[in-house]
């Protein structure tokens, strides 16, 4: 980076430490999902869960109209609150605690209206949300493309879950001479603006999305998903767990059924394999849907593993969307 008038050197990189660091958990009906914590943006996954834990089970069926539209509505109130919260923790702490609690999640799901979609302000680096878009609570006031994925579990029952990322096209397109690695160029997700919590500045840790998952059940390892996508994996990754969790699929029917992505105002992406009558229903609640290919990237490329804690083997899945593949040795 030097040899190219770069402002970093090589004491900036290795002043740089790695943190241990205790995982994020909710208890998800009878499992307990972790993610990793803010900096990262993976409460936004949790949040999503708990708020669709308010619905009674018998509402939670595969592909039904009325359950889409409130997942497609959750995925909008978190992620307003994700884009609200989240950041360096040194500039502010992201009150997940709050975020996360079942009084939190009821009272969200009282925004949800079976026949009315909600506005996604859009993103963070996004100035001109749309008139009457969701805001967040103020909870002080409430009472009460070159991402990749991948898990790894050894006979010891050791699993490991890694998402990844160089950020744009070959990251910053420098490798180091004799190593081979490209370094990413993720400080483009910083922002400029004064006051910040995902402010630019020497030793700051930017508000991130890569947010790998694993989920025990009575204490033991049961599942692990993860998926790269940009602030799309807060959205793919809920899907995957509740395919998991709530409909009991294996693991390659969790990453193979369709997927949808809000993307702002009311618009969201979906994959076209979708039942033409459930997005005609939606359309008629008033979302603005963006027709994708059956198989599309744009809604992530997922990996995982499930354990059969009876037998004690492992069952792996890949997404054909992106390149990938499950493999034993």
């Amino acid at each position: 980076m030097e040899l190219y008038g770069g402002l970093i050197s090589e004491e900036d990189l290795d002043s740089v430490k790695a943190e241990w660091m205790e995982p994020l958990t909710i208890k998800y009906r009878d499992y307990e999902v972790n993610t990793v914590p803010p900096n990262s943006s993976g409460f936004q996954i949790l949040e999503t869960l708990k708020i669709l834990e308010t619905l009674s089970p018998e509402k939670i069926k595969f592909q039904d109209p009325d359950f889409i539209h409130y997942f497609m509505e959750t995925t909008k109130l978190a992620a307003t609150d994700r884009i609200t919260h989240g950041g360096d923790q040194s500039i502010k702490v992201t009150p997940t605690e709050k975020l996360l609690s079942n009084s939190y999640a009821k009272y969200q799901s009282t925004r949800i209206s079976n026949n009315k979609v909600n506005l996604l302000a859009g993103e963070v680096f996004n100035p001109d949300a749309p008139q009457g878009a969701l805001t967040s609570v103020d909870l002080n006031a409430y009472d009460g493309g070159m991402t990749t994925h991948f898990a790894v579990a050894d006979k010891d029952g050791n699993v490991v879950s890694i998402t990844q990322t160089l950020g744009g096209g070959f990251g910053s397109a420098l490798a180091p001479e004799g190593t081979g690695i490209f370094l990413n160029n993720m400080g483009n997700w910083f922002d400029l603006d004064s006051g910040s919590s995902n402010q630019i500045g020497s030793s700051r840790k930017q508000d991130f999305c890569l947010s790998p998952t694993q989920t025990f059940k009575n204490g033991e390892f049961y599942a692990s998903v993860g998926t790269p996508g940009s602030w799309g994996i807060m959205q793919t990754t809920p899907q995957m767990i509740v395919n998991l969790l709530d409909f009991d699929m294996n693991m390659q029917q969790v990453i193979d059924s369709p997927r949808f992505k809000t993307i702002g105002g009311k618009r969201v992406q979906m994959e076209g394999r979708f039942p033409k009558a459930l997005v005609d229903n939606l359309k008629n609640r008033g979302h603005e849907v963006v027709g994708l290919p059956d198989w599309s990237p744009s809604v992530g490329g997922g990996h995982g593993i499930k354990k059969d804690q009876s037998l004690g083997s492992y069952q792996g899945g890949a997404d054909p969307r992106r390149d990938g593949y499950a493999i034993g040795t």
